[in-house]
């Protein structure tokens, strides 16, 4: 059996004990700013997969409206037409 007897002062041993370790502070920023990073990524995707479907939507309503209105000018044109051939 192994046995480390350690003669320093307690002081040291205690100061010793929390040094700062810069590999691992380095890591943990690492990882936290990957970690920040995806997450923000993922909100900004999610924010524009939102936007893009509302921005769809509102396009399709448009473009339903603009049929519909076609729809009624094409009537109006041919009873306009229709109405021409009847004085010509």
């Amino acid at each position: 059996m192994k046995v480390s007897l350690d003669l320093r002062p307690r002081a040291l041993v205690a100061a010793q004990k929390k040094r700062l370790n810069v590999a691992r502070l380095f890591m943990t920023l690492f990882l936290l700013s990957f970690m920040l990073l995806g997450f923000s990524t993922l909100l900004w995707g999610f924010w524009n997969y939102t936007s893009l479907q509302r921005r769809v939507a509102f396009l399709e309503d448009t473009l339903s409206i603009q049929r519909a209105q076609n729809a009624r000018l094409a009537n109006e044109l041919k009873r306009l037409s229709d109405e021409e051939k009847v004085f010509v």
